[in-house]
């Protein structure tokens, strides 16, 4: 009677434990949404890099701005080792557990991502203040806080 008793309690934990590993599974395989975390370089991807006067504020938009932020330089990325390592630092970047954010959001960086599926990402950074802002498919921004990765000099570098 006991052995039968355990061995139904037993039972009972496994098929608890493997509901949540079915839900733990499925919950991992689910994008986020939130926009903010760049998607790993696929091919046919490509990335367009801009330099914002973050100083004149925010602007009506139109040709010359990105996101309401006036454009002063711009570069497509082309190479896909660049391309992978301007993700890679933008990922860093994002993902630091340091970044400590401030208040002023005056961007002087900017990064659209046109993936291959047709999705678009675009990033607004502060680096000054330790702040972006992420767009996908041209939806309202999401953002956080973004370190002070290879990013920057990267950017700096390719502007």
């Amino acid at each position: 009677m006991r052995a039968r008793r355990l061995l139904a309690l037993m039972n009972r934990l496994l098929q608890i434990v493997s509901l949540l590993l079915c839900v733990l599974q499925t919950a991992c395989s689910l994008d986020s949404g939130s926009g903010a975390r760049p998607d790993i370089l696929r091919q046919e991807s490509s990335i367009t890099i801009y330099r914002l006067d973050g100083d004149a504020g925010r602007q009506p938009d139109s040709d010359g701005t990105f996101h309401d932020w006036i454009v002063t330089a711009v570069r497509s990325v082309t190479d896909p080792a660049v391309q992978r390592s301007l993700l890679d630092a933008l990922r860093t970047g994002i993902e630091d557990p340091d970044a400590r954010a401030r208040r002023c959001f005056i961007p002087r960086h900017g990064i659209r991502h046109c993936q291959d599926d047709g999705n678009t990402i675009d990033y607004v950074i502060c680096f000054q203040c330790a702040l972006f802002r992420s767009f996908r498919d041209g939806g309202p921004g999401e953002g956080g806080t973004i370190g002070r990765s290879s990013l920057q000099t990267l950017m700096d570098s390719l502007l």
